[in-house]
């Protein structure tokens, strides 16, 4: 809750901003190399990567909006649909990117193992990536609708309302599982395998 404090938002926005202009310059870095080195093939691991500043620029853009617009529960509650509307598009990005963030995990495990799993097929592990990623996005946010947990949260932001109960905090718990249980394959394969083979 930092509503009272005009300087936390301002700070919000300027970081938001910054974010912002630092995701747009990798993007344009990109295709500017793509389109000069246009006969040379991208490893799977970069074209992962382009991924995630194109999401951190949404969620740049929420927290700009978050930041000047919705800082206020007075503002937030004049404009209960668009504070909505705002919601969905950032817990959408929000979980896609975690998971999206897994897959670059697994992937990078897979390359490690055996490297030519980065060479043969690319196009068609990320694409495999992104429809499980938008898939168990839609899941968690028809549940985050069904259960009518988007609105306010208690930052005064357009988010998750974990002012209504605690439990609605435990939709989170979806990405944090996935990542936990990457983060422990990669662990295992780096340092236990050879101990059990």
């Amino acid at each position: 809750d930092y509503s009272d404090n005009g300087y936390v938002p301002a700070i919000f926005l300027i970081m938001s901003a910054i974010g912002l202009i630092l995701n747009l310059y990798l993007i344009i870095d990109f295709f500017r190399k793509k389109s000069q080195n246009s006969s040379r093939k991208q490893s799977s691991m970069k074209k992962l990567f382009t991924v995630l500043p194109v999401l951190d620029c949404i969620t740049c853009l929420y927290w700009i909006l978050s930041s000047s617009i919705f800082w206020k529960a007075e503002v937030i509650k004049d404009n209960e649909n668009t504070c909505l509307c705002l919601s969905i598009l950032y817990l959408s990005v929000f979980t896609f990117e975690f998971i999206f963030i897994n897959f670059i995990l697994i992937h990078f495990r897979k390359i490690s193992l055996n490297p030519i799993e980065g060479i043969l097929k690319p196009e068609k592990n990320i694409l495999i990536y992104f429809i499980i990623s938008i898939v168990f996005t839609a899941i968690v946010l028809a549940l985050s609708i069904f259960f009518q947990i988007m609105g306010r949260s208690p930052m005064y932001t357009c988010f998750i309302n974990t002012e209504q109960s605690s439990r609605n905090g435990l939709i989170f718990l979806i990405p944090i599982v996935t990542i936990i249980s990457v983060i422990i394959h990669i662990i295992y394969d780096l340092f236990c395998r050879e101990m059990f083979v």
